[in-house]
């Protein structure tokens, strides 16, 4: 290292330790001058453990794509990496109407499959540096430190044990990533295919359906919601639209499913394990505690049971993020009718600020019991005094927690957000 220090020194008690100055010197200048950027990207390969064949074949494309594109980083840096992405899309209808490709990579065999090979090694890339941080002060050093033999958390020699078992600590695999690059699949066609198999109900259907849901919760007809949070605190939505819309027929869906299932079969002719397989009926929007969204068939489809867990919070990474993103382009495109009436109908109604205005009435006790009588004087009317209603009117009179009207309020406010 030179200015006679020595790399290995000892401490009090005669242990070799490496000198926190020499680390900083070594990680800071010498180790990003040594190490070319492709040595960088294919130790994280890697770490992902794909095979040996993957890995040369992903870093070569990173490095021609680097000579015909310029550095990666930087056009990371300069957000001009999702160009680049589109730009080495070159589909199935691409290859038969022999378009010319938009990137500057010279591919001398098949266009298509070629392109498609520079976009894995470019969305690799992206998630490499999604994940990594600052992958050169991180896992990097790591590696480094492994050849020297030393743990810069203790600055002390560690056993080649050690070390492996921290590696293997460190080790992140992304399932979504490793099946695209084994089977060499285009980014763009994943997505899309996702996309395109996920059935919709027909517009002019859809749009019928929607005026029907909003009848419904305004003419106090039968409509349904979702339960909420723990037994017996559903009331409160029923309460709260009961007060907005007048409707105490606000009914709670008896398996959390079974009235989108039901509505969105008709709008398909669809039956799921009848003449449908492997789809999952799911909601676009969420919102299942608002009337109008919980049924309405333009916020519910069949999505392929393999592209289901991008739709929700299971998985992590990029994936989710640009699956929903695609996805709801589409939803907006397809259903712009619906929506543009839900959000026109959220706002002239003042859903927010009546919700706003309850949430100030009930928190006062003797306004909370005033409203609550009413409430109940309104249900024996309207209804046949059951057992099962005088069960439920005694769940209403008990006093609910401040902390659980908090909740509720802040859960109500956003299932009436508007969609954008």
């Amino acid at each position: 290292m030179g200015h006679g220090r020595n790399l290995v020194e000892t401490q009090g008690d005669g242990h070799p330790f490496i000198s926190t100055t020499i680390i900083t010197m070594l990680l800071n200048k010498q180790l990003e001058d040594e190490m070319k950027k492709e040595e960088i990207f294919k130790i994280w390969l890697q770490e992902q453990n794909f095979d040996s064949k993957t890995i040369n074949s992903r870093v070569s494309s990173y490095k021609r794509l680097c000579a015909a594109e310029g550095d990666l980083d930087d056009l990371y840096n300069k957000n001009l990496y999702e160009d680049l992405l589109n730009r080495l899309s070159y589909s199935i209808k691409d290859e038969k109407s022999n378009a010319k490709p938009r990137h500057k990579v010279k591919i001398n065999g098949n266009i298509r499959t070629g392109s498609a090979s520079l976009k894995q090694a470019a969305t690799l890339y992206k998630q490499f540096l999604l994940n990594s941080g600052n992958v050169k002060r991180t896992k990097i050093q790591s590696k480094a430190q492994k050849a020297k033999g030393y743990s810069t958390k203790t600055g002390k020699i560690i056993s080649k044990k050690q070390n492996n078992q921290q590696e293997e600590n460190q080790v992140i695999r992304d399932s979504y990533s490793r099946f695209i690059a084994r089977f060499n699949i285009d980014i763009d066609d994943f997505f899309n295919y996702g996309i395109e198999e996920t059935i919709f109900a027909p517009l002019d259907y859809a749009k019928k359906q929607w005026t029907q849901q909003i009848s419904k919760l305004e003419n106090n007809q039968e409509i349904y919601i979702r339960r909420y949070g723990e037994k017996g605190n559903t009331f409160l939505y029923k309460f709260l639209y009961w007060e907005i819309f007048g409707n105490s027929n606000i009914l709670i869906d008896p398996t959390k499913n079974a009235i989108p299932l039901g509505n969105i079969q008709h709008a398909t002719n669809s039956v799921r394990n009848n003449n449908l397989f492997n789809y999952e009926c799911s909601h676009i929007f969420g919102c299942t505690k608002n009337p109008l969204l919980f049924g309405a068939v333009w916020n519910i489809c069949f999505k392929p049971k393999i592209y289901d867990p991008l739709s929700g919070h299971v998985t992590m990474g990029i994936w989710p993020e640009e699956y929903q993103k695609r996805l709801r382009s589409d939803i907006f495109n397809r259903f712009k009718y619906c929506i543009d009436s839900y959000n026109t109908f959220t706002k002239t109604k003042e859903i927010h600020d009546k919700i706003t205005n309850f949430e100030d009435e009930i928190k006062e006790e003797s306004k909370y019991k005033l409203k609550i009588e009413q409430y109940i004087d309104n249900l024996k009317s309207s209804q046949n005094t059951t057992k099962k209603v005088e069960q439920y009117i005694s769940q209403i009179k008990l006093k609910v927690d401040s902390k659980v009207l908090d909740r509720f309020f802040k859960d109500a406010k956003e299932q009436w957000e508007f969609i954008v």
